[in-house]
């Protein structure tokens, strides 16, 4: 890389550093683009030069996160020393890292961004869970009457739907206490969801009790 695609890419860290630092003191619509391109003594020019709009800012920070996700999963899934179920025990507990540090943000990029996979993301993360199941099956862990690609899909939605739901409904209003709100941490919510699927897709007598606990180990890295 050149000098001068370097400074480029130094401009863009930049804009998007600052942008997100507004975004998360001031809230994405009260944030203008001039806020932004005044923080860092630009032009308005040079801001979409780099980002088409202030929305492509959240987009371009939501795909970092996934990128993230990926890789923590192609990291996890090629650790073939352990349990399948161990290693998605453990992916799990990361995944939930990327979104419970900052819940106000990551609902943010859950409302104003394309928050989710894209298709080509999709295909990859399916095959390689599916290929993690199917070791998983072949070793005696992991029940094999059901499809590895079945489970894939059952536990991308499992992981998929408990975030959305918690980044976007954080609790439901008791009727006798409107200002009882659930605000469990993500993770918690995640791990009750993986013990139900880890549960029911364990192959017998490969149950809980055969596995170690996942939150602890993964914490400590």
């Amino acid at each position: 890389m050149g000098l001068r695609e370097e400074k480029k890419q130094e401009q863009r860290r930049a804009i998007l550093a600052v942008a997100l630092e507004l975004f998360r003191a001031q809230g994405f619509d009260a944030t203008r683009v001039s806020d932004i391109t005044d923080r860092l003594r630009i032009s308005e020019g040079t801001f979409f030069n780099y980002f088409p709009s202030k929305g492509a800012v959240l987009d371009a920070a939501a795909v970092d996160l996934l990128d993230r996700a990926t890789a923590l999963l192609h990291r996890d899934v090629a650790d073939h020393d352990r349990p399948a179920l161990e290693r998605l025990g453990e992916l799990v507990v990361e995944f939930s890292a990327n979104f419970a540090g900052d819940r106000e943000f990551a609902t943010q990029l859950a409302l104003h961004t394309r928050l989710g996979l894209g298709r080509e993301r999709e295909q990859e993360t399916h095959r390689v869970l599916a290929d993690l199941f199917e070791e998983g099956q072949r070793r005696g862990e992991i029940r094999s009457d059901v499809r590895p690609r079945q489970l894939a899909e059952l536990f991308m939605a499992a992981v998929l739907v408990t975030v959305s739901n918690w980044l976007l409904f954080p609790g439901d209003e008791s009727p006798s206490d409107e200002d009882d709100v659930d605000e469990s941490p993500l993770d918690e919510a995640l791990l009750q969801a993986w013990v139900v699927f880890r549960d029911g897709s364990a192959a017998t007598g490969s149950g809980p009790g055969k596995a170690r606990p996942v939150a602890a180990r993964s914490r400590r890295r």
